[in-house]
């Protein structure tokens, strides 16, 4: 699962609810201008 968040977007991916649960998160940074629509 991937999800794409700008700057000043509040998230909170896979969170668990009912269960502790181990999460591994890795941050990498682009341009946005990389995930422009062009469409």
């Amino acid at each position: 699962m991937f999800a794409i968040f700008y700057p000043g977007e509040l998230h909170k991916p896979c969170r668990a609810v009912k269960e502790p649960l181990l999460i591994k998160k890795v941050v990498i940074k682009i341009s946005k201008d990389l995930v422009a629509n062009d469409a």
